[in-house]
């Protein structure tokens, strides 16, 4: 089981490479490339694979304007608090005018390509319930939080620790359930699939509320 060989190493050292781009770069890039490169590093010395990736783009052209859909709707009941304090994120993060633009199709593509090469197919584990990868697929994300909150948040800190503490369960909620998708289908992509309809909802909505 290559969770198991991984250790758990494996699934810490993202948080810690996503922790230095914010808080020592302080560059949104560096965050994922560093991130990335050790995704990419890790696959290589594996040797792991992945072939798909053709029927991954159809299935996503496919289901392409119910995510537009959505995003417009979510973009239409957001408070306007929301796309000035993204503003603020992106602008401390040095993603702003090209940078963010290039940004955009890098993260909605790319980055759900890789995470489940890595997360669900190199640490992936057979488990029926939960595990520790997938609470630290969950953790790296609250470094991310963290960081837009120190950066100004403009509500009330206790809105913070609930906003947290919901988005935790959710994204090992997310970890759990690809997992299982992977291992009810053999492979990853459902998983890759779906993982790259939200990133590209999440992407595409921080981008029509900053406009």
């Amino acid at each position: 089981m290559r969770g198991a060989k991984a250790g758990i190493g494996g699934a810490i050292l993202p948080s810690i490479v996503v922790a230095v781009g914010l808080f020592y770069f302080e560059c949104g890039w560096a965050a994922i490339l560093l991130y990335h490169a050790l995704i990419v590093v890790a696959l290589l010395r594996a040797r792991y694979g992945f072939v798909g990736l053709p029927r991954v783009g159809k299935d996503l052209l496919k289901i392409a304007p119910f995510l537009i859909i959505a995003v417009l709707l979510l973009g239409k009941a957001a408070p306007p608090e929301l796309g000035r304090f993204l503003d603020r994120v992106l602008a401390a993060l040095h993603l702003s005018g090209a940078w963010w633009l290039l940004f955009i199709p890098y993260f909605a593509l790319v980055n759900p390509l890789l995470e489940e090469l890595y997360w669900r197919g190199l640490l992936g584990e057979t488990s029926a319930t939960p595990t520790w990868g997938d609470a630290a697929f969950a953790l790296y994300h609250m470094i991310v939080l963290y960081k837009m909150y120190l950066i100004g948040w403009p509500w009330r800190a206790g809105y913070f620790c609930i906003l947290a503490a919901i988005a935790f369960s959710a994204l090992m909620y997310a970890a759990w359930m690809w997992r299982k998708m992977a291992a009810a289908h053999g492979n990853l992509r459902l998983p890759i699939v779906s993982h790259a309809a939200a990133d590209i909802c999440i992407v595409l909505l921080a981008h029509l509320l900053r406009a």
